[in-house]
């Protein structure tokens, strides 16, 4: 692209259930709607352009339409089990297994979601900007274990070296179907050059 574009996008997340039946790819994409990933991902790319309008969802959900979640790839990633360290309240707390390279930091800039059988979604980033990515992890209660489930540029086509994806950086939503929608976002501007390697960030759909 001639020029960087920047994530001045309007996402109206109003995440109903219509972004469960029909065509799942939210209008002003250009994602192939039958294009799967690793655990279950569907990577769904938009152009940056500053006046884009993504819109999701206007109708309540036929539960019909929704995925079977029996046909979802289960968490296969490193995972660490919750310790309790308060017992009065009982509190638990769990480092997220992350990739052994650096970050520059590690953060979390977001909020995650709780799905509709109570797993809770959030993200980690890398804070990077050339090969930048984050990192997608599923809470079980049912388990008591947080489990790494899928990362960014695995789903996505990226050129090494290129800027990538450091930081989910903002809420993760999750539709009637349970289907999580999460952006992306620049790790760091530091070094970033107008009209080089970065194009946009990403809307990506997990179920």
């Amino acid at each position: 692209m001639p020029r960087v574009r920047t994530l001045a996008i309007a996402v109206i997340l109003t995440l109903l259930g219509a972004a469960c039946s029909g065509d799942p790819t939210p209008a002003g994409t250009d994602a192939d709607p039958t294009t799967t990933a690793a655990n279950a991902s569907t990577p769904t790319s938009i152009d940056a352009d500053p006046t884009t309008t993504v819109a999701i969802a206007s109708t309540p959900a036929d539960p019909e339409a929704c995925p079977d979640p029996a046909e979802a790839a289960a968490p296969s990633g490193p995972a660490v089990a919750l310790e309790e360290v308060a017992d009065d309240p009982v509190v638990e707390a769990a480092v997220y297994p992350h990739p052994d390279y650096e970050g520059n930091p590690w953060s979390h800039w977001g909020l995650g979601t709780v799905l509709p059988d109570g797993r809770f979604l959030s993200a980690i980033g890398d804070h990077l900007g050339p090969d930048g990515n984050s990192y997608l992890y599923e809470y079980d209660p049912a388990s008591g274990e947080l489990t790494l489930v899928t990362d960014v540029l695995s789903v996505v086509d990226h050129e090494s070296g290129s800027w990538g994806y450091g930081k989910v950086h903002g809420r993760i939503v999750a539709d009637d179907c349970g289907i999580a929608h999460l952006v992306t976002y620049w790790g760091t501007r530091r070094g970033l050059t107008y009209g080089g390697t970065y194009e946009g960030d990403l809307l990506l759909r997990w179920d």
